[in-house]
């Protein structure tokens, strides 16, 4: 289960980027969400605590769906990213926080918050036109580090 659901994971991701030059497209929003998808899959099924297992995974939920706001109208709905943003900065502490033997979860987390601040850079500061790359780019690699070190960490497949 581990390696399809990595592979599906890149496939996903890889090409909601590739096609970002032809954005937007009919169903790009639902490219864009399988990466969480199987993120939260693997949070809900593969973490030991049934505690920890439904916050990840319900974390990955919420990505998903903003993954699925934002591609539909960022415009329209970017002020529901104003709550998003206060999630981000608990787990970005929590994930400093956390006790775990490999760095990965809190790469996950330090990338994400990199990702973020690329959209608020690009949006309020510089805009720039590679930023939908560098932003998806970072954005999928946070999510695979967090569900690939909470697995590492605390799963029991």
């Amino acid at each position: 289960m581990k390696s399809k659901t990595n592979l599906f994971f890149i496939i996903f991701a890889l090409l909601f980027i590739l096609t970002l030059l032809f954005h937007p497209y009919p169903f790009s929003h639902l490219i864009k969400a399988v990466p969480a998808l199987l993120s939260s899959i693997v949070g809900i099924f593969a973490i030991k605590n049934r505690t920890d297992a439904l916050l990840l995974g319900t974390g990955f939920l919420f990505c998903m769906a903003e993954d699925i706001f934002l591609d539909l109208n960022r415009e329209l709905y970017f002020v529901q990213v104003v709550a998003y943003m206060v999630v981000i900065g608990i787990m970005g502490i929590t994930a400093a926080f956390i006790k775990t033997e490999l760095p990965y979860i809190f790469i996950g987390a330090s990338l994400f918050v990199f990702s973020d601040s690329i959209i608020a850079i690009s949006k309020f500061l510089y805009p720039f036109q590679a930023s939908p790359y560098f932003i998806m780019f970072f954005y999928f690699s946070s999510l695979f580090f967090i569900q690939f070190g909470a697995r590492k960490e605390f799963a029991d497949i």
